[in-house]
């Protein structure tokens, strides 16, 4: 899984804890201001089989994304509702330093229940799997030259920031309505976790992929 968001809903103007625009693009990664767009995932069984691709808060029919944050919540707490501890996997690239914190953090911001409650400790790899932790054996040495994109190239796989956007882009895309690209950059970005995680534990591709 993998997540994109925005700065905070509240105008610049309000300069609430913020006093630059850079301040402001910052609360994109703060969970107490910034706002979730959307969750992009991937589901399917242990062996591979019946492969089902999903983005939570993107709107199909009208090429844009959900306004309402508290329906993008809801809807990710339900698709997980049945997360099982001893027998699922929750996936994601930094998803132990960001990404399920960032939804938790909004979630009780929006008053919305977690359906699970997930274990966000160090030194795990079941049942969440971070592969930026696990690539850098959880030390402090080469973190952000661990990200995505790089980790992906060094793995022969396709990076998901050679497309146009990335991370740092994301605000400017959504200002310039470029909501449609915003969709498939967050659904690179699951595929090369995907492929990262499978490459990282030899099982890349899966047979009759």
């Amino acid at each position: 899984m993998d997540i994109e968001t925005l700065p905070s809903e509240i105008p610049f103007e309000e300069k609430v804890v913020w006093d630059t625009g850079e301040e402001y693009r910052a609360t994109a990664l703060n969970g107490m201001f910034g706002r979730l767009l959307c969750i992009g995932y991937t589901d399917e069984p242990g062996d591979g089989s019946g492969l089902k691709w999903g983005c939570i808060g993107w709107r199909e029919e009208t090429q844009d994304f959900e306004p309402d944050e508290r329906k993008v919540l809801t809807d990710w707490w339900n698709l997980v509702e049945d997360f099982n501890m001893a027998r699922d996997l929750m996936i994601g690239h930094n998803i132990l330093g960001f990404d399920l914190p960032f939804i938790i953090q909004r979630s009780i911001v929006r008053n919305v229940k977690p359906s699970v409650k997930f274990p966000l400790k160090r030194y795990q790899d079941s049942p969440i799997y971070d592969t930026f932790q696990m690539w850098k054996f959880w030390s402090n040495q080469g973190g952000p030259s661990s990200n995505l994109g790089n980790l992906s190239i060094a793995l022969g796989l396709e990076s998901p920031k050679e497309q146009g956007i990335a991370g740092d882009k994301v605000y400017d895309a959504y200002l310039e309505g470029r909501y449609r690209e915003l969709y498939e950059y967050c659904m690179r970005d699951v595929k090369a976790t995907r492929n990262v995680y499978r490459r990282m534990n030899f099982t890349y591709p899966f047979e009759g992929e």
